[in-house]
């Protein structure tokens, strides 16, 4: 799904989970020049998880930090 326009879209994003860590790259757009986001999941335990996002404006040479989430499963 593509969050910009609405639609379902035909690219989705490339990447795996590989020794305790995920990591998803999407490419996209700003102001008409390419550009990288990152989705990392990792911290992954039974209990909790963290899921950051990042941007690339330099094709993946250096990464800026947009987002950082932490979950804690609360049984009850």
């Amino acid at each position: 799904m593509n969050a910009k326009a609405g639609v379902l879209g035909s690219a989705g994003v490339r990447g795996s989970f590989e020794n305790g860590a995920g990591v998803f790259i999407s490419d996209d757009t700003e102001d008409g020049k390419p550009v990288l986001y990152r989705g990392l999941w990792d911290g992954i335990t039974k209990t909790h998880c963290r899921w950051s996002q990042s941007v690339s404006r330099d094709s993946g040479r250096t990464w800026n930090d947009l987002w950082l989430m932490q979950w804690t499963r609360v049984c009850r």
